[in-house]
């Protein structure tokens, strides 16, 4: 993420998420549009299918909002150019219970947490039910090096008339509330920042009374890779 995020995150104490329809990538949480036009009947009202799509279009992916997360076991330079190559950035890692112990229980919405699958076959999607959110958690096969653990988020916000809020209306990001002291946290700092960067980083953090670990990136260290010469 980069450094005004994470500023934002500490200082307020909440995960800013995006609206999932905002995404650059328009494939995020759909159907593989070329397998869904092979399939029968798209307007027949008994076809179960074509009903789950026309549910999950208009009500489900225009209200989910996403928090991406990736839980590659060591850094990657490709996440690292993908993510901070704009100023500078961090990495905030933690555990998936210490996360989800920490978001805030006064928090209103209903929060889904799983592992994205990769696949470009529409059959990989279809499970018995077919359940419309299933896709939420599904990506295409070119972002795998992402190995994205997903955060979901439905709106169900009412309007002041009492109705369900129009997809249309709904803010394009949302703020989940999250109880810092009891979140297990590291923060990593870029690839070759410098020196005076990493304290600067590490005094903003204690100067905002948080106890959190503050390093450096050991990609290009070479004494942790074993290269002395």
């Amino acid at each position: 993420m980069s450094l005004p995020k994470l500023l934002d995150l500490l200082a307020n104490r909440h995960i800013v998420i995006g609206k999932l329809d905002n995404f650059e990538d328009d494939f995020e949480g759909r159907y593989p549009i070329t397998e869904v036009q092979q399939q029968s009947a798209p307007d027949d009202p008994d076809d179960s299918f074509h009903e789950v799509l026309r549910l999950h279009e208009s009500m489900v992916r225009p209200r989910t909002y996403i928090s991406c997360w990736s839980e590659a076991p060591t850094e990657s330079s490709v996440m690292w150019g993908l993510f901070a190559a704009q100023g500078l950035g961090v990495v905030l890692t933690t555990t998936i219970g210490s996360l989800t112990a920490a978001i805030s229980d006064e928090f209103p919405h209903e929060i889904y947490l799983g592992a994205v699958r990769y696949t470009n076959d529409l059959e990989d999607l279809c499970e018995p039910g077919m359940n419309a959110c299933i896709p939420i958690f599904a990506k295409r096969t070119w972002f795998e090096a992402e190995r994205e653990i997903r955060l979901a988020v439905l709106s169900m916000a009412i309007d002041e008339a009492g109705q369900l809020e129009r997809p249309e209306m709904l803010p394009p990001v949302m703020s989940v509330p999250i109880d810092l002291h009891s979140l297990d946290f590291e923060i990593r700092v870029q690839p070759r920042a410098a020196g005076w960067q990493v304290d600067a980083v590490r005094r903003t953090v204690e100067a905002l009374g948080h106890e959190a670990s503050v390093v450096d990136s050991s990609i290009f260290d070479r004494k942790k890779a074993g290269i002395f010469l």
